[in-house]
Order: C-alpha cells, then sequence, then structure tokens
C-alpha cells in the first residue's frame, strides 16, 4: 500500500505477482552471464571518509567484503527471515548499509524505512523490530527521555521502579556472562515493568540491540541493562565493512567493545594501534595509492585507533593516533 508514502505523481507499486513476472521478461541464460562475470574481489560499492583531516577517500569494498560480513553478522546474531529492523540513518553509511541492506539480503529479514530522522522515535514505536542499530545519541535521547520518567515517579510507582531495576542489572549481569537468568522475580519484574516500557520506547519485540560509529558511555549501557535492555557495543570503520569487534549476545562486558568477530584477525601494534586483517578488508581508497600504502600495510588494515586486549580477549579502546573527536551521531570532528 501507499500508506504513509509522501503525495509523488507516479505512484510506481507492483503487487508480488506483477514483480515476479517481470523475471518472466529476462531469460535465465542472461542472468547466469552477468553472474558469470561478477568476481567476487571486484569492486562492489564506494563509501566515502568523513574528511576529517583531509578530503573524504572512496573505501573500495568488494563482492567478497560485503558478503562475508553480512554472513558474519548474521551468524552473529542468529539473524533470519522472522526478523525485521528500521532504517534511518543515511545509506552511505557502512552500518547502515551493514544492518538494512546486505545483511537482511542474506537473511531474508524485513526491513522498514523511516519517514524522516525526526520520525524515528515515532516509526520504532509503530515497527517495534527485533533487532536494532543505534547510534549512541539515539540510545542517549532514549535514556534521556525514560530516566526523567523514572525520576518523576513517587510513592508506590518508585519503589517498584527501584526494585525492578535492581532486578534487571542482576539479571543482565548474569546473561552477559552466559549465566540462566530468569528468576522468579526477573520473570515478575519483565511483566510488570519491562514489557511495558519496551514497548513504550520501541523495543517491545526487540532480541538484538546495538550501538556502534561512536563511543557510548558505560553509565548508559548499564542503564539500560537494568531494564532489561541489553545494548550491544560494535566497534569497526568503514575499511572492514563495519566490524573489527562485537558484544554478542549472552558474551558482552560494558565498557569494551567485545571480542573480535570470527574469521577475522586483530592484533595490537607495537605503539597501540589496532590492526585488522580479514574477508572483510577493503581493496583500497579509490584513486588513492598514497593513502592506500599508508593504511593497509603487507594485508593489515591500520585502524588509527589505540586499543588493548583483557583477559578474556575483549577489546578496549583506549585513545587514537590522531587526535579525532567522534561525536555521539557518529561524525568525526578534528580540534
Amino acid at each position: 500500500t501507499m500508506k504513509g508514502c509522501p503525495a509523488i505523481k507516479d505512484k510506481i507499486v507492483l503487487s508480488w505477482d506483477e514483480f515476479m513476472a517481470k523475471g518472466d521478461e529476462v531469460d535465465d541464460a542472461t542472468f547466469d552471464e552477468r553472474m558469470d562475470r561478477i568476481d567476487e574481489q571486484q569492486l562492489a560499492t564506494l563509501i566515502y571518509t568523513s574528511g576529517t583531516t583531509g578530503p573524504p577517500k572512496g573505501v573500495m569494498l568488494s563482492h567478497q567484503n560485503l558478503a562475508w560480513t553480512a554472513n558474519a553478522a548474521r551468524d552473529l546474531v542468529d539473524s533470519g527471515p522472522t526478523d525485521w529492523g528500521l532504517s534511518y540513518l543515511p545509506l552511505s553509511h557502512i552500518a547502515e548499509q551493514m544492518f538494512t541492506v546486505h545483511a537482511p539480503a542474506t537473511t531474508g529479514a524485513s526491513v522498514y524505512y523511516a519517514e524522516s530522522i525526526e520520525k524515528v522515535a515515532d516509526n520504532l514505536k509503530e515497527v517495534q523490530p527485533t533487532i536494532f542499530f543505534g547510534v549512541p545519541r539515539i540510545w542517549e535521547k532514549m535514556h534521556a527521555g525514560i530516566n526523567a520518567g523514572l525520576q518523576a515517579a513517587t510513592g508506590a510507582k518508585a519503589v517498584l521502579a527501584k526494585w525492578a531495576r535492581k532486578v534487571g542489572a542482576e539479571a543482565s549481569a548474569k546473561r552477559n556472562r552466559g549465566e540462566a537468568y530468569e528468576t522468579l522475580q526477573y520473570k515478575a519484574a519483565e511483566k510488570v515493568i519491562f514489557s511495558k516500557l519496551k514497548a513504550r520506547v520501541g523495543l517491545a519485540n526487540a532480541r538484538v540491540c546495538v550501538s556502534g560509529a561512536a563511543p557510548i558511555a558505560r553509565e548508559v549501557l548499564e542503564f539500560f541493562a537494568s531494564l532489561d535492555i541489553i545494548v550491544l557495543e560494535v566497534y569497526g570503520q568503514s575499511e572492514d565493512c563495519g566490524p573489527t569487534s562485537f558484544n554478542q549476545p549472552g558474551r558482552t562486558k560494558f565498557g569494551t567493545v567485545g571480542p573480535k568477530i570470527p574469521g577475522v584477525e586483530v592484533k595490537i601494534a607495537e605503539d597501540g594501534e589496532i590492526c585488522v586483517q580479514g574477508p572483510n578488508v577493503f581493496l583500497g581508497y579509490y584513486k588513492e595509492p598514497e593513502a592506500t600504502a599508508e593504511t593497509l600495510i603487507d594485508g593489515w588494515l591500520h585502524s588509527g585507533d589505540l586499543g588493548e586486549f583483557d583477559s578474556d580477549g575483549f577489546l578496549k579502546i583506549t585513545g587514537r593516533k590522531k587526535e579525532i573527536i567522534i561525536t555521539a551521531g557518529g561524525k568525526n570532528l578534528s580540534p
């Protein structure tokens, strides 16, 4: 249907049968020939960097880069055809592409598109996605709104909310360690408090919530965890299709960006720089051989970020080789 669409002159809407019938116009040989011409190492898309310290550079990602990363994302969160998400960031953003284009194309998940960035909160409540990616600013605004409501509560409501958050924090800590957490108290808190709050903010069905593109404060993650909303922090960059490391359901540690994703090698150089090697690492910068040579050395992507692994294999970001400020909205600024 065209419900919710702005007024346009040509409403190009096809029924499913009409859409499928268009495939009859192309013979199988033509389709197979086109597919055979595609090599997995060929350039598939360009993602442009923010241009914080110079002109924007075109990050060349191959078909293999995108397909491999989409499969990895599917396996990390066990996504499938019964999942659905909400797209609201520009599709020039690698995280948005991966979460709402490439991964859904791989898994068969559905995608809803927000009316506008201003309508994200309303659309989130309407869609109630099972998988939701938010930049820190989204989570911070949601945190501020929920916290204001909790602070305004008085009497029995305030006591009930405090009890539920204590139960939620304990359950989340166990869940993050992969331990059993569904106690009778947790089930009661879920029914009375958590389920209603999640529905109110648009996360009633959300089994996977992710934050990325910029650092997020640990206290924000802990706040949501106390409300039975586990926000998984991911770390990466356009040059490796988005993910380098990922806090996973049942294996999460706040204050870190998670363990490296399976199939990718991550090492810490002598100067503390995080270096990445794997099928998700880009081909190079478009028509920028010098910049490519500085960033891609012997197959290793030099991230420009400083970090360290803890004893459990979780990566922690400790700084930048070059001082760059990443805003909560995911934008890079040079001081």
